[in-house]
């Protein structure tokens, strides 16, 4: 898990069907276009559940994360739907953590104890690891890899 999604051994396998795209609504720091990696659609239902399932270390904080993720409301039109990679940890809190925080904070009902905990949950939830260069790097190695079509090293052993 410590050397990100190109040593893990599932990449040969997913590599296979991911594709580094050019992300035309903005640029890097260098004038470049940024790319996105993203699971083609047309995966099997069985790779996109692997790649969904796969879990490496953060590049930035080091805590255990799943960087393929599926954009919201894409379940709606199937499983093959919207998947892409992301290199770390994804910035938080989420919408939904901040929504549940502000319906509390309504709720005349809502104890001391309540609002102390949701306090305390918002205060431990802040963390920026997809900001940075080490995801910019993990992000990068991904790219480089998809763009040589060269499986990394140490990454020959079957997932099946």
């Amino acid at each position: 898990m410590e050397d990100g999604l190109v040593a893990h051994p599932a990449f040969i396998l997913l590599s296979a069907w991911m594709v580094a795209e050019v992300y035309g609504r903005d640029t890097n720091r260098g004038g470049r276009p940024r790319r996105r990696v993203e699971l083609r659609r047309d995966a099997p239902p069985e790779v996109v559940e692997i790649a969904l399932g796969v879990v490496v270390a953060c590049p930035k904080c080091g805590e255990a994360m799943h960087p393929f993720r599926q954009r919201l409301g894409s379940w709606e039109r199937g499983p093959q739907a919207s998947v892409y990679f992301a290199a770390a940890c994804p910035e938080l809190p989420a919408r939904t953590d901040v929504d549940a925080w502000a319906m509390l904070a309504l709720d005349p009902e809502a104890s001391e104890d309540d609002l102390r905990g949701a306090l305390l949950g918002a205060a431990a939830s802040f963390r920026t690891c997809c900001k940075g260069s080490a995801a910019r790097d993990a992000h990068e190695a991904v790219v480089s890899a998809l763009e040589s079509g060269k499986p990394a090293p140490d990454s020959q052993e079957s997932l099946w």
